[in-house]
């Protein structure tokens, strides 16, 4: 088992590059947008990205979706404190599609 199945697959926006995670890298979650949007910290860089997800990619364990929406912007590692703040880089950044197999 690959470390992306392994654990949560995320996507870090500032590396260009599918990181895996643990839920306690996870920084808000909102369910607002027809997606869940996940703000989640890169383990790696320490960036914040935001990638929209399935309900079952953070409610099932072990689950990744293969593709996966991000916000063509990253964060500071704490720039992003609320769901109102989360809402506000949803409202104005573009939204890439992004897989989540790890780079060769």
């Amino acid at each position: 088992m690959s470390g992306v199945d392994a654990l949560t697959g995320t996507y870090c926006y500032l590396e260009d590059s599918p990181r895996p995670v643990t839920p306690s890298s996870f920084r808000l979650l909102d369910d607002a947008v027809g997606r869940v949007a996940l703000a989640v910290s890169c383990p790696r860089c320490g960036s914040t990205s935001v990638n929209l997800v399935t309900r079952p990619h953070v409610d099932v364990p072990f689950h990744s979706d293969p593709r996966v929406g991000v916000l063509a912007t990253a964060f500071e590692d704490g720039s992003l404190r609320s769901i109102d703040g989360l809402r506000a880089g949803l409202a104005t950044a573009d939204i890439d599609d992004k897989g989540l197999e790890q780079h060769a």
